[in-house]
């Protein structure tokens, strides 16, 4: 039975996980929270964060 948790073990997960979320594809993000913040109210909790 392998463990469910394996394919965060996998080094080139990882990279490509990085290499696709990282850079330019997260423009944006922190102003997007910073708008909600203040639109809404209170903290933001980001979820499924990354790596």
């Amino acid at each position: 039975m392998t463990d469910p948790n394996d394919h965060y073990n996998i080094e080139l997960a990882v990279t490509a996980y990085d290499l696709f979320a990282g850079g330019d594809a997260l423009a944006g993000d922190v102003q997007f929270y910073l708008d909600c913040a203040a639109r809404f109210g209170g903290p933001i909790l980001e979820i499924g964060v990354g790596s």
